[in-house]
């Protein structure tokens, strides 16, 4: 959401002067938190944004393979034309791809996300979009973590589902989170993989920071410290890395004094 709205920003000012097609596809979009962050970006560039940003973000509900096809294919170039679209998102491809293909057909899902890859690609050359599109992640589970969920033998958790201090017993620690972050692994496999040209890994950390001058909340609140990692890119280092919490004006990043406090 916040990226379609600071789409509509000059590149002077980090946008892509132009407006956003968002394909949705996993969930019904909310419309009041679009306004919410668009209202906040509007305040914060009142100097530049002196319309509406909701009435340059298209909103396209995608339900199946067969539709989103449709949309890049045909319907889009067309809107294209008309439109002075900057920026195409679509959240997500994994969500389709899962619900429509088996296991036993991926060569066949493979042909399709190729030729869709192709397809926006040419479209980004012939109109100069940006394309952003969300996967979803696999997290490979081990049968040590398997050991670990469950309960010691003669223990109350496995005798009635309860313990006395309410706290689970288990045989051992679960991983750390560092642990989990290297399990977790893109969904769609190397099919997908080469098809992207930038891999960005969004992570939550176990840390919180204090949002003071949040101008919502009535008294100081707290929000979980999130990780932007970039995972390959031809252009940017892999090493690279920034912190940012989600408040109810959108993201906002945070610095190195804060993350240490959070710590503390």
């Amino acid at each position: 959401m916040q990226l379609s709205t600071m789409a509509q920003l000059p590149v002077e000012h980090g946008g892509l002067d132009g407006e956003s097609v968002v394909m949705v596809t996993e969930s019904s979009f909310s419309a009041t938190r679009l306004n919410q962050i668009a209202e906040s970006i509007q305040q914060r560039y009142s100097d530049i944004i002196t319309w509406n940003p909701c009435d340059r973000i298209f909103i396209q509900p995608i339900k199946t393979v067969d539709e989103l096809i449709q949309s890049i294919e045909s319907d889009f170039p067309t809107f294209c034309q008309q439109r002075r679209i900057r920026l195409v998102i679509i959240d997500s491809i994994a969500a389709l791809m899962r619900t429509e293909f088996d296991r036993d057909q991926a060569p066949e899902r493979a042909n399709v996300m190729h030729s869709l890859c192709s397809h926006l690609r040419r479209l980004q050359t012939q109109y100069r979009l940006a394309v952003v599109v969300t996967n979803q992640v696999s997290a490979t589970i081990t049968d040590g973590d398997l050991a670990q969920s469950l309960p010691e033998p003669g223990s109350d958790l496995e005798t009635n589902g309860k313990s006395n201090d309410a706290t689970p017993r288990v045989s051992a620690s679960f991983p750390s989170l560092a642990e989990r972050r290297a399990r977790c692994k893109p969904a769609l496999g190397l099919a997908w993989a080469s098809c992207v040209t930038h891999r960005l890994l969004l992570t939550l950390t176990h840390r919180r920071v204090t949002i003071a001058d949040d101008p919502t909340a009535g008294q100081p609140q707290t929000s979980v410290v999130r990780r932007l990692s970039i995972v390959f890119s031809p252009r940017l280092p892999t090493d690279r890395e920034c912190r940012y919490v989600i408040t109810a004006q959108g993201i906002r990043g945070i610095a190195d004094e804060a993350e240490a406090e959070a710590e503390a």
